[in-house]
């Protein structure tokens, strides 16, 4: 099924639109333990389009399937999970201070793997993270001042996106 383009393009616009939902869903429905807003410099959106066109354009040139269909099976099974997850971690969770980033790049670490593409992780994953780990330290910058009183769980979460790593 996964060896035909249109069948890839097709799986991630809807992996991509049901991320999406659920993500402006959880932002929408998520109490006192929402994560802080903070502006993103320009410089991210341009990097975080230019890694989506690579993405789509690495569909058509490295995109295949993988173990049969299997690989491109599992990708879509990490890629719910990390939707799953996105919608679950909304209020915080104790572990790490930015669930919601954490939910994000699970899911663009995911989306390679359903399309078959190596490559894509290089071009496409990579520079996603770049972005949550940048959002992440923006994200501290802003919660330095007294963060205990706003956000205690939060600030109590001893790693940003990665339990046990960052």
């Amino acid at each position: 099924m996964f060896d035909h383009v249109w069948v890839r393009f097709v799986v991630a616009g809807l992996l991509f639109g049901a991320y999406g939902a659920v993500d402006l869903l959880s932002r929408g429905t998520a109490g006192r333990g929402r994560p802080p807003r903070v502006r993103r410099p320009r410089w991210s959106h341009f990097i975080g389009f230019a890694s989506v066109l690579f993405f789509y354009e690495a569909i058509v040139r490295d995109g295949r399937e993988f173990q049969n269909g299997a690989g491109n099976q599992l990708g879509v099974v990490l890629a719910m999970i990390a939707i799953v997850l996105r919608f679950a971690w909304r209020n915080g969770i104790a572990s790490v201070r930015y669930p919601d980033l954490t939910a994000r790049m699970l899911f663009y670490a995911a989306l390679p793997v359903v399309i078959g593409s190596p490559r894509s992780f290089v071009l496409f994953t990579l520079f996603q993270a770049a972005i949550a780990i940048r959002e992440a330290l923006q994200r501290d910058e802003v919660n330095s001042a007294p963060p205990a009183a706003t956000e205690p769980a939060r600030a109590a979460a001893p790693h940003r996106i990665i339990p046990g790593v960052w």
